[in-house]
């Protein structure tokens, strides 16, 4: 447990370059020496922060699997966070950093993140603020990773053509050293609550994005998530779904791209519908999303948008966790949040059982009073939303 929740103001980034270390070298190997064990195998390792978490994943022959274990039980437990390698991994993170908003669609969810969260730690890129990490030295990594990383907040999961005794046995020798102590305990830090209203942000690009978020919604250990989940497919399935139809397929097209997400994690976090478009008619695809929304809070999903959208749900879920390695991050992650490492199996169940009373209760108790983020090259008419733009400098 961790990753970007267990970042604080003035560290942003912290976490995400603290793992990033992890393959640069241990107590026993180089950073070369451990590309070069993996190289012949045909072997990969990685390891990162997410918005909850940290990891270290590997993914290998079943043959070689004890060489690979062995060596994530070197990358956990001895890692060296050598001053050399920071040196040059640094600017590769200060570089990522300075790019996030190249792409339109990574500088408007930046954007939208830093209006929604505020001072909650998913209001930034988990690759942090460049003032966070350019001070950064190899001792702050290393302490950073002992005061955060132990046994007793952590899942091993190994999945694959294996003989489970042989890997306990060899798992209890490796990883019996890993401390079972965490001098910063972790905490789900709780974002406050967000006001309703309209925000504009100018841009360089040639175009108009705009995100519609609604919430708090759930934490994804949540009995509703996969309610929440159907309720995004009714919206955004292609070619069929409600938004999909109502900005690409009810007339003249209104946007480039349009769909419907829901981000969370072990904290609530907020659904919300997203498109690119041209200025002149931002205004009117915003009308049409938010009547996209009353309808889902005003009648019923058909039964065939509802078979359909339940479809897409389970077929979305089944391919994420159709290899041994999305197996295994699966496992892990489910069981590191509470939900049990068979938690994927019984979720598709959950899917297939959502109902349309269900979608509509959902909708109707989460599904109001929106923060609508504008980034545009030219002004949008925002009057009609029903608040001021808050005007802000490219």
């Amino acid at each position: 447990l961790g990753g970007q929740l267990m970042d604080r103001a003035g560290g942003e980034g912290h976490s995400s370059a603290t793992m990033a270390m992890l393959m640069k070298g241990t107590a026993g190997r180089t950073a070369d020496e451990i590309a070069l064990l993996l190289e012949p195998t045909g072997a990969s390792m990685g390891s990162g922060a997410g918005k909850n978490s940290y990891y270290v994943n590997a993914e290998c022959l079943s043959k070689d699997w004890r060489e690979i274990l062995d060596l994530m039980g070197d990358v956990i437990q001895q890692p060296t966070f050598d001053e050399g390698e920071w040196a040059k991994l640094k600017p590769r993170i200060l570089s990522a950093i300075a790019s996030a908003d190249d792409r339109w669609s990574g500088e408007m969810f930046n954007r939208f993140h830093e209006a929604w969260y505020g001072e909650h730690p998913w209001s930034w890129p988990a690759s942090g603020r460049a003032e966070a990490i350019e001070p950064l030295t190899a001792d702050q990594l290393a302490r950073c990773y002992q005061n955060h990383v132990s046994a007793s907040s952590g899942v091993l999961a190994i999945i694959g053509d294996i003989d489970p005794d042989a890997v306990l046995t060899e798992v209890e020798k490796q990883f019996g050293g890993v401390p079972d102590h965490q001098p910063e305990s972790f905490v789900v830090r709780q974002p406050e609550p967000v006001d309703g209203g309209a925000i504009y942000r100018q841009t360089n690009k040639r175009l108009a994005a705009v995100v519609i978020g609604y919430g708090p919604t759930v934490p994804v250990t949540d009995d509703e998530m996969a309610t929440m989940e159907v309720m995004t497919k009714v919206v955004s399935t292609f070619p069929s779904g409600w938004l999909t139809v109502a900005l690409r397929g009810d007339g003249p097209g209104l946007v480039y791209a349009a769909w419907g997400f829901h981000r969370t994690g072990l904290a609530p976090g907020y659904w919300a519908m997203a498109f690119n478009t041209d200025p002149t008619r931002a205004q009117m695809a915003i009308d049409r999303s938010l009547a996209v929304v009353e309808r889902l809070k005003a009648e019923r999903v058909d039964e065939d948008t509802l078979h359909r959208a339940i479809s897409a749900a389970v077929v979305t879920q089944a391919m994420g966790n159709q290899s041994n390695a999305q197996r295994a991050i699966g496992a892990a992650i489910d069981e590191l949040y509470g939900r049990g490492y068979d938690h994927a199996d019984r979720y598709i169940e959950q899917l297939r059982s959502v109902t349309a009373e269900r979608v509509q209760a959902v909708a109707q108790k989460h599904l109001s009073d929106p923060l609508i983020m504008i980034m545009s090259y030219e002004p949008v008419e925002l009057e009609e939303l029903g608040a001021a733009p808050q005007e802000a400098a490219p």
